[in-house]
C-alpha cells in the first residue's frame, strides 16, 4: 500500500461567494427593529431623567421661595417696629435730645393768607433757643 499523494496549489481568490439578498435583506429589518428599540429605550430614559431632574429644580425653587418668603416676613417685621412712632419718639429724646415743642415756637398761619400768596419768614427779635443736647443755649 504505497500511496502516493501530490500537493497541489489552488488558487481560489478569483472565486466569490453568492450573495443572498434575502439574508442581508431580513439582516438589515432586524438592525433597523433593532436600533429603533434602543432608540426608543434611550428616549424613554432620557425622558425619565428630565422629569426628574424637572422635579429636583422645583424642590430647589420651593425651596428658595420660602427662604425669600421668611426674610421678606423678618424685613416687614424690622420695618414695623422701625417705622413705630415710640421707637423714633424715643431716639429723638434719647439720641438726638430733642423735646417736644412749646406753644411759643409753633405759629399759626392763617388759612386765607396761605392759599392766596406766600407767606414771608419774619424777623424775630430775639434768636430762638436750641433745645438740642450738642448745642448749649446761654
Amino acid at each position: 500500500m504505497n500511496d502516493i499523494f501530490f500537493l497541489k496549489q489552488v488558487d481560489n481568490s478569483c472565486i466569490r461567494k453568492e450573495i443572498d439578498h434575502a439574508w442581508i435583506a431580513r439582516f438589515g429589518t432586524c438592525l433597523a427593529l433593532i436600533s429603533l428599540f434602543v432608540g426608543a429605550l434611550l428616549a424613554q430614559e432620557w425622558e425619565r431623567v428630565q422629569i426628574r431632574e424637572m422635579g429636583y429644580q422645583m424642590e430647589r425653587v420651593r425651596a428658595e421661595c420660602d427662604e425669600i418668603q421668611g426674610q421678606n416676613h423678618l424685613l416687614q417685621v424690622e420695618r414695623a417696629s422701625l417705622r413705630s412712632p415710640q421707637r423714633i419718639d424715643q431716639i429723638a429724646r434719647n439720641d438726638l435730645g430733642m423735646t417736644p415743642t412749646s406753644a411759643r415756637q409753633v405759629m399759626m398761619l392763617d388759612a386765607g393768607s396761605a392759599a392766596d400768596q406766600p407767606v414771608m419768614a419774619q424777623a424775630q427779635a430775639t434768636p430762638p433757643v436750641l433745645t438740642s443736647k450738642s448745642h448749649v443755649s446761654e
